[in-house]
């Protein structure tokens, strides 16, 4: 008997090469699982990638030995309660087509299991209530006097993958810094090697109520009273019973009479890579490249301040040989000025002041603002053009 799980994944060194291949069931332990993108031929416990089925059964068939072109074997196919009539199609034409296979029947998984059982727990399997918990969905339905009753069937979109996908969410929450270690493998493991289903749900709920009331009283009576509890809020502290809800330690260690030293906590052990602490010389020579890239860094700021000092030197220049027409020529004056982008004089002469302060040149002083406004008690008659256009 072989046993991995029905999913697969195309493998990355293959697209290299330009043969593509995939990996299935165990073979992808050998790949990084959070890279690789996975997939699986079901859909709710339903069959509907027959391509993806294929490589399945490639897979199962290289497994148990065969590696021929056809099947020689009568094959059984188990199924879900009510499975469709396409994807039985689907799977019959893929077993007959391409495996040549010369017997097929299905049988559900659910049913049989009730028919082991009947057996071995010797008990009558004409009157049941079967209840079948698969991976992404759960059956409930009766048999009655030998046969499955249909319309007392029912359907529940919850399984196994619930628990996982609820589990995973829990850790990352609980434990955000190695939210990328705990992986949805890692969690499978935990959720089906060190779990397991309370017998007694409402004494489960009842024990861990308890315990939640004995540690916040203990809690609240350390934040108000430091170490020194009194005796009788010592007393009043609920007290739990351990035994209100059995798990699977305490009952086989109870079986086999051991004592209580025996039911030890459980570590888990997340992959870790330790980081490679560098060596003398490469702490050498990585001090080096650093100060080999701030000199770098610095001699590009100063080519960079030189070349922007140059631009304002050469922009500096050409302004002062056009004020000098501000006077001989007061058209050709008009016309530079507006061809550089200045709209007035005075802005002209604030970018010449700018500029001479950034070369290091001395500035004349400016026209106070309170001058601008003594302006206006004195007489039009005595102002000329400038002072006119500084008035109004």
């Amino acid at each position: 008997m072989i046993r991995f799980r029905n999913i697969l994944a195309k493998s990355k060194s293959g697209k290299e090469s330009g043969k593509s291949f995939y990996l299935v069931g165990n073979e992808l332990n050998d790949i990084a699982l959070g890279k690789a993108n996975i997939k699986s031929p079901f859909e709710k416990n339903i069959v509907s990638h027959p391509g993806l089925m294929e490589h399945v059964l490639d897979y199962a068939f290289a497994q148990l030995g065969i590696f021929t072109e056809k099947i020689d074997h009568p094959i059984f196919m188990t199924e879900p309660l009510c499975n469709t009539l396409s994807a039985r199609e689907k799977i019959s034409e893929l077993l007959f087509e391409c495996y040549q296979v010369p017997l097929l029947s299905y049988g559900i998984d659910s049913t049989l299991a009730l028919y082991y059982n009947s057996q071995k727990e010797k008990f009558s399997r004409s009157n049941a209530l079967v209840i079948s918990i698969q991976n992404t969905c759960s059956y409930v339905y009766a048999v009655i006097e030998g046969r499955i009753d249909y319309r007392l069937a029912r359907r529940v979109n919850i399984g196994g993958a619930k628990a996982l996908d609820q589990l995973l969410k829990v850790l990352q929450l609980k434990y955000p810094y190695l939210k990328t270690n705990i992986t949805p493998e890692i969690t499978e493991e935990l959720l089906h090697n060190h779990s397991y289903c309370a017998g007694d749900f409402q004494g489960q709920l009842a024990y861990l109520e308890k315990r939640y009331e004995e540690q916040t009283a203990e809690i609240r009576n350390k934040l108000k009273y430091g170490y020194n509890v009194p005796e009788e809020l010592k007393k009043k502290q609920v007290k739990c019973e351990l035994k209100v809800y059995r798990d699977k330690i305490t009952y086989d260690n109870e079986c086999l009479g051991e004592k209580e030293e025996y039911l030890n906590e459980i570590s888990i052990q997340l992959p870790f890579n330790p980081a490679l602490l560098p060596s003398e010389e490469e702490i050498k020579h990585r001090q080096e490249i650093r100060k080999e890239q701030g000199k770098r860094l610095k001699e590009y700021m100063q080519k960079k301040r030189e070349e922007k000092k140059a631009a304002m030197q050469q922009e500096y220049n050409d302004l002062k040989n056009l004020e000098k027409l501000k006077e001989d020529d007061k058209d050709a004056f008009k016309e530079g000025i507006i061809a550089r982008g200045f709209e007035r004089n005075q802005d002209f002469e604030k970018r010449i002041s700018f500029l001479a302060q950034k070369l290091g040149y001395k500035v004349p002083e400016t026209e106070k603002e309170e001058d601008k406004y003594n302006l206006l008690a004195i007489p039009d008659d005595k102002l000329n053009a400038e002072q006119l256009k500084v008035r109004f």
